[in-house]
């Protein structure tokens, strides 16, 4: 994007953060934090996650005009859970939850499925080649 960007110019990057759950709705991990799955079409297609600190880091020779970081609950993927799969992802949670209170938490499982992303407006500095 530098290359090619004139100085002064404005580039908009968007990455999926790592606070995404749970990440099987990506698809298959091959390689840490990079998910395979087939869309529509049939063709896969790469989706990789990034912790926010990683993100940031790709921002170091910008300008930051602006960084937001946005959040989706996802209620109709939650909806579509039965109590079965929601058990079964107890194994992909980023919680230390006992099977106990994973088993209560399906009641709110609307606040934990998620789709989070960071967006950046980048400016690229006026003496970057």
């Amino acid at each position: 994007m530098r290359r090619v960007l004139k100085a002064g110019g404005l580039c908009f990057l968007g990455v999926i953060s790592s606070d995404t759950w749970p990440k099987s709705l990506l698809g298959v991990e091959e390689k840490p934090g990079e998910f395979w799955k087939r869309e529509a079409d049939g063709e896969p297609v790469l989706h990789t996650v990034f912790p926010d600190d990683e993100a940031a880091g790709f921002t170091t020779d910008w300008e930051v005009v602006s960084q937001e970081k946005h959040v989706r609950y996802l209620r109709e993927v939650a909806d579509e859970l039965s109590f079965d799969s929601w058990m079964a992802l107890h194994a992909e949670s980023e919680s230390n939850d006992t099977q106990q209170l994973w088993r209560e938490k399906y009641a709110t499982r609307h606040s934990e499925v998620r789709y989070a992303q960071l967006y950046f407006i980048l400016r690229k500095p006026e003496l970057m080649c």
